[in-house]
């Protein structure tokens, strides 16, 4: 089921002209946006906010059934461009996790950053930026 998602008041929809979805897996809430043109990007993420690190390891164990049904919906998208970017020091998910979306998304461009762990976007804004610049060309 997906439907459109009410816009925060504090978005500027001339900075960010896309249109919000909401896609619900098994009670599950997945928040996606649409920008029209150009290749799909999904996010997948937890609290932006990142809670205490103690707060991770439950709420990864807790995602379970959400990441599993997510998975099985993974071959809906088979056929769409696809990038993978991975810190090679990610402390959650290493090198087994990576092989496993490969697999998944054969089709899928990865890129490595080394050095960087599990919150890559932040870790290495510019190495980050640079990937799906280079991904798009």
């Amino acid at each position: 089921m997906s439907g459109s998602v009410a816009r925060s008041a504090w978005l500027d929809e001339k900075l960010y002209p896309f249109e919000s979805h909401l896609l619900e897996i098994e009670g599950n809430k997945l928040h996606f946006i649409d920008e029209g043109t150009g290749p799909t990007l999904l996010f997948v993420h937890g609290n932006p906010a990142r809670a205490p690190t103690w707060i991770l390891p439950r709420q990864i164990i807790a995602s379970g059934p959400f990441l599993a049904a997510l998975e099985a919906h993974l071959p809906e998208f088979s056929g769409l461009p696809a990038l993978i970017i991975w810190g090679d020091k990610d402390d959650a998910f290493g090198a087994p996790e990576l092989a496993h979306w490969q697999q998944l998304v054969p089709s899928a461009t990865t890129v490595i950053l080394p050095g960087v762990g599990h919150f890559a976007a932040s870790e290495a804004p510019a190495e980050f930026a640079a990937a799906i610049r280079a991904w798009k060309t």
